[in-house]
C-alpha cells in the first residue's frame, strides 16, 4: 500500500537531518500555494482550504485538492509523491491524503510524526561510534531543554555526558549549524572553567555533542538555601569569572548565564556549560529563528538584551553574573521585587559594591567584560 510505504519512507529515512516536517504545494482557484508544516497542522490547514476552495471532483461529492508532498531534508526538499489527492475522509471525519492505489493516510492524526519520533527519539542502550574510536552507550536522561537532550553516557573508560538534538522542534538549517558551533566552541575553549569537550558521536539519525559528567549544577544547591560560606561564594564567583573570561577573550557571549548552566565538580570548582547560545560578535546569530523570543532565563538577562538578544554583549553576561551571585548570597530569586541586597548585613560591604556593579542598569556602569569584572574583585572582604 503507497501509504504504508509513504510513512515508512518518512520514518525510515537514513539523513539524521530529516524532520517530520511536509512541504504541500498546490492550487487553490489560479494561484499556487506553498505550506510548511507538522502533518496534522498541514491536515488543518487543508481542512479549511478544502472547505472554503473545495472542487467537489470526488466521487463521493466530498471537496478534493491536488498537491505534491515533500519531506525535507537538510535545506533541500526531497519529492516522495507528487500529485497526492486530498480529501475528507467520510470514515475517520478528518482530512485524508488518497494514494493511487486507493489507500489512504489520516493527515490530522499525526501519524507520520509519530512513527518518526518513535524512530529518532533517544533512548537507553543505544551505542554511538565518536570520532576518535570510541564506542558510547547511552544510559538515563540527565534533562531536556527547549532544542536539545542530555543523557549519561559510558564507554568504555570514562562516563560522559551526551548532548542530542531534539526532533522535529525547530528546521534543521538552523539546529544543525547551531548544534556544530557548540562543539566548535567547546573545542576552542581550552579553559578549566568551561566544560570541557570530549567527542562527537554519530548514528544514522542522530549527532550527539560528548562532555564530561558534571551532574551537579549551582541550581541544585541554590535549591537548598543561599552559600552560607563567603569563601566558597568567592570562589564561585571567581570561577565563573573565569570561565567567561575564557568566552570573552575569544570575542563571544554566552547570553545564557544561569544557575542552571554553571556546573559544581566534586572539587569544589565550578564551570561554565551549556554553549548552545554562545555567539560570536558579529556573526550572523542561528538562533534568531528559533520561536523563543528572548534568548536567556528572563530574570538573569538584562534589559538591553531582552530587547535585542541577538546583538548581546559582554557586559550582558556581567549582568547575569551579578544576578546569579545576588541569589547565592541571599538565597533569594533576583526577581523585580526581591529586597536590595544592601538589606542583607551579613554580606561584606566591598563584596556588595561589586555585585552590585555587575547589576546595574545601564551597560556603561558595569564591568565591560569578565577580565575587567574579576580586576573588580575584592582582595579581601
Amino acid at each position: 500500500m503507497l501509504g504504508d510505504a509513504f510513512v515508512q519512507a518518512v520514518a525510515l529515512f537514513p539523513n539524521m537531518m530529516l524532520i517530520p516536517t511536509v512541504v504541500a504545494s498546490f492550487e487553490v482557484g489560479k494561484e499556487r500555494v506553498v505550506t510548511r508544516g507538522r502533518i496534522q497542522d498541514l491536515g488543518s490547514c487543508m481542512g479549511r482550504l478544502l472547505s472554503l476552495h473545495g472542487s467537489g471532483g470526488s466521487q463521493s461529492g466530498l471537496p478534493t485538492m491536488i498537491v505534491d508532498l515533500e519531506v525535507l531534508a537538510d535545506t533541500s526538499g526531497v519529492t516522495l509523491y507528487p500529485s497526492v489527492l486530498v480529501t475528507i475522509d467520510p470514515d475517520r471525519g478528518c482530512v485524508a491524503l488518497v494514494f493511487e492505489d486507493g489507500s489512504s493516510l489520516p493527515l490530522e492524526s499525526g501519524a507520520v510524526e509519530t512513527i518518526y519520533e518513535q524512530q529518532s527519539i533517544l533512548r537507553e542502550g543505544v551505542t554511538f561510534s565518536g570520532d576518535d574510536g570510541s564506542h558510547y552507550f547511552v544510559r538515563e536522561k540527565l534533562g531536556e531543554g527547549g532544542t536539545a537532550v542530555v543523557h549519561r553516557l559510558t564507554s568504555q573508560f570514562t562516563v560522559c555526558a551526551g548532548k542530542c538534538l531534539l526532533p522535529g522542534r525547530f528546521p534543521p538549517e538552523v539546529l544543525i549549524p547551531r548544534f556544530k558551533r557548540e562543539a566548535e566552541r567547546l573545542r576552542q575553549l581550552a579553559s578549566p572553567h568551561v566544560v570541557k569537550y570530549v567527542d562527537t558521536a554519530y548514528s544514522d539519525l542522530h549527532q550527539i555533542l560528548v562532555m564530561e559528567y558534571l551532574p551537579r549544577t549551582l541550581a541544585t544547591e541554590l535549591a537548598f538555601g543561599p552559600v552560607t560560606s563567603l569563601s566558597t561564594s568567592m570562589r564561585y564567583l571567581k570561577d565563573v569569572l573565569e570561565g567567561l573570561d575564557a568566552i570573552h577573550s575569544a570575542g563571544m557571549v554566552h547570553r545564557d548565564v544561569t544557575p542552571k548552566n554553571i556546573m559544581v565538580r566534586d572539587d569544589g570548582s565550578v564551570v561554565i556549560g551549556d554553549l548552545g547560545t554562545v555567539v560570536k560578535l558579529g556573526d550572523v546569530d542561528l538562533t534568531s529563528y528559533l520561536e523563543k523570543p528572548a534568548i536567556g532565563s528572563l530574570i538573569y538577562v538584562s534589559a538591553q538584551q531582552l530587547a535585542d538578544p541577538h546583538h548581546a554583549l559582554p557586559s550582558d553576561d556581567i549582568f547575569s553574573v551579578g544576578q546569579v551571585f545576588y541569589q547565592i548570597l541571599t538565597g533569594l530569586r533576583p526577581i523585580a521585587n526581591a529586597p536590595p541586597l544592601g538589606s542583607f548585613a551579613s554580606i561584606p560591604r566591598k563584596l556588595l559594591e561589586t555585585v552590585e556593579a555587575f547589576r546595574s542598569y545601564r551597560r556603561e556602569d558595569r564591568p565591560r567584560d569578565a577580565g575587567a569584572a574579576l580586576r573588580m574583585l575584592p582582595l579581601t572582604l
